[in-house]
C-alpha cells in the first residue's frame, strides 16, 4: 500500500510539474489555474490508464477482482476505480488550492 501511494504521489507531482513547465506561469495558481489543473488531471488519467493496462494486460503484474468495473476502449481495458481516483482526488485537491491557496 505504501509503495502504491508513494507512486501515486510521484505521478501526481510529475504530471503537475510537467504541465506547469510547459504551460505554467510563475504567478500560478493566481493565473492559468484552470488550464493547468485540467491538463494535469488529463495527463494523470492517461498515464494511469496506460499503466493499468500495461501492468494488468501485458505484464500480468496484478489482476483485478471480479468486483472491479473495467472500462474497455478497443484493445485497451483498465479498472474504473484507478481512473476515477485520478479524476476525483486531483479535482478536489485543485479546488482546495484554488479557494484556500495564496491570494496575493
Amino acid at each position: 500500500m505504501a509503495h502504491c501511494t508513494a507512486g501515486d504521489v510521484m505521478i501526481a507531482a510529475g504530471c503537475l510539474f510537467a504541465v506547469w513547465l510547459i504551460s505554467g506561469r510563475p504567478s500560478w495558481p493566481r493565473t492559468a489555474f484552470g488550464r493547468i489543473a485540467a491538463t494535469a488531471i488529463v495527463l494523470g488519467v492517461i498515464f494511469t490508464a496506460f499503466s493499468e493496462w500495461l501492468n494488468v494486460a501485458v505484464r500480468g503484474a496484478w489482476a483485478y477482482s471480479s468486483l472491479m468495473p473495467v472500462l474497455h476502449f478497443g484493445k485497451l481495458s483498465f479498472g474504473l476505480s484507478p481512473v476515477m481516483q485520478w479524476i476525483v482526488i486531483p479535482a478536489i485537491s485543485f479546488l482546495v488550492v484554488r479557494y484556500n491557496g495564496p491570494s496575493s
